[in-house]
């Protein structure tokens, strides 16, 4: 079957409107896929001013609450504003936990009264470890960690549901330091 010239330039022209409309098409293509990526940025960048917002407020938030922990407390624990923030500023840069999540964990923390300046700031530690170790909010682990340290006695027993044990030497330790502090606290008093 012979081939004629009219049949080639036919084909010829065919192909050639098919690849011009395959162009149109490939540049309507990068065209939106320019807006899509322009949109897509965009996104991503509203959502990480929305992330930041948030987290100034809730930074923010937990710098006020931490004030009204220590006026409310007297600022029995010894533990200043400033000092607390440098902690869990430092603790942030060692740890996953965000500095206002830790300052979160600092005012449950103030509110145990018995806790000093002194135990402060391992209290806080051990905390983040109990969260990470035990796969626990922080919350959970500042409360059963301030019960421990405010009533070492009732509080080892809660600390023992959740899987942390004390040998018999570390009880006895504890029941020694908390006559202690009791004979301390009263001579405060005297």
């Amino acid at each position: 079957m012979a081939i004629s010239a009219g049949q080639v330039q036919v084909q010829i022209k065919a192909i050639d409107r098919a690849t011009n409309v395959i162009k149109g098409i490939s540049g309507t293509l990068k065209g939106l896929m320019g807006v899509a990526a322009g949109y897509i940025s965009l996104r991503a960048v509203t959502s990480t001013v929305k992330d930041l917002s948030q987290s100034f407020m809730r930074q923010e938030k937990a710098e006020v609450q931490l004030n009204s922990v220590l006026r409310s407390t007297g600022q029995i624990a010894g533990v200043t504003s400033e000092r607390a923030m440098d902690l869990a500023k430092s603790l942030s840069d060692l740890t996953s936990f965000a500095d206002e999540s830790i300052l979160e964990a600092e005012n449950l923390m103030l509110t145990f009264t018995k806790i000093n300046s002194e135990v402060f700031p391992d209290a806080i530690e051990m905390a983040l470890n109990m969260s990470t170790v035990l796969g626990q909010d922080m919350k959970s682990s500042v409360i059963q960690l301030g019960k421990a340290l405010n009533d070492p006695i009732i509080g080892a027993t809660a600390l023992r549901r959740v899987g942390v044990s004390l040998t018999d030497q570390q009880m006895d330790q504890i029941k020694v330091l908390m006559e202690q502090n009791d004979l301390y606290e009263l001579k405060k008093l005297s």
